[in-house]
């Protein structure tokens, strides 16, 4: 075999850790609103704050080959006057389980002052299917008040499946990628 231009040494592929469903207490790192066409989003960026997976998506982080991406996000839309009252309530309740894990916090619209604060969170598998791979991954599926998740009152969701058409399966990547830096935050 002839040796090729540009070869350099590689790294071993390891498998990268799953984190278990479940709840935990996570801390926001970065709060952002985000506009698409379609609307706009809050995205919140967020690690595991307490328990046996303590820093898990700041390990994922570091552990990543370039280009690295901060995998611990949850995209909440932002309503919009004339949306149905069940998304604005649904908006609502996932702020409320901030304000009530941060006693004397109350949201007033600035994202940024979210930043720092702790809430509960339920994870739960989704099923995936992207560039001819399919499987499922965990993610962030809803908040939960803190005490909440301290004190298992709370029920881990059902796997979420996409839905079976033959058209558009609805699921589209975000492009969330991270920056440069060792942590993003």
């Amino acid at each position: 075999m002839r040796a090729y231009n540009g070869y350099r040494k590689g790294t071993p592929t390891q498998e990268r850790e799953k984190l278990p469903i479940g709840g935990y207490v996570i801390k926001i790192m970065d709060a952002e609103e985000v506009t698409y066409t379609w609307g706009s989003v809050l995205k919140i960026s967020f690690d595991i704050a307490e328990g046996e997976h303590k820093e898990f998506y700041a390990n994922d982080y570091r552990n990543q080959q370039e280009p690295k991406k901060w995998k611990g996000t949850r995209q909440l839309t932002i309503p919009q006057d004339g949306d149905e009252d069940k998304n604005k309530d649904y908006f609502a309740n996932q702020i409320a389980c901030i304000e009530a894990s941060n006693a004397g916090y109350e949201f007033d619209f600035d994202e940024k002052k979210l930043k720092g604060k702790i809430v509960g969170a339920v994870f739960g598998e989704k099923e995936y299917e992207f560039n001819g791979n399919h499987g499922f991954f965990v993610t962030c599926r809803g908040f939960r008040t803190v005490d909440a998740i301290r004190s298992g009152k709370f029920k881990v969701p059902d796997k979420l499946m996409l839905k079976k058409s033959t058209g558009d399966n609805g699921f589209f990547p975000v492009d969330d990628t991270a920056d440069d830096s060792d942590l993003p935050f």
